[in-house]
């Protein structure tokens, strides 16, 4: 089940908001709402990102890079996750990494 936040208004997981961090339910409960469930068809379009895979493929990532002697730059984990380097500087922007 995924709610809205109440901060960012992004569909999440009710523990914690994948995008901005903070307790999804804390604003509506402030306001005397129930917390809404995201209302959106799991088959249609894009899937969305999963933020707890990204930080451990990352961090899987710059540790092997790290063990191996070299550089943890952007471009070096791109290349390790198969991906560009503009999506794993998305990535680190969007999910602070």
């Amino acid at each position: 089940m995924r709610v809205v936040c109440g901060w960012c208004h992004h569909p999440t997981v009710p523990e914690c908001c994948d995008y901005c961090g903070r307790s999804p339910a804390v604003p509506w409960l402030q306001r005397g709402q129930a917390v809404p469930v995201a209302d959106h068809d799991a088959g249609a379009g894009r899937p969305a990102l999963d933020a707890r895979e990204i930080r451990l493929a990352y961090d899987e990532a710059k540790a092997q890079l790290a063990a191996s002697g070299h550089e943890t730059t952007v471009e070096a984990i791109a290349e390790l996750l198969d991906r560009s380097p503009r999506t794993v500087r998305a990535w680190r922007q969007r999910f602070a990494l």
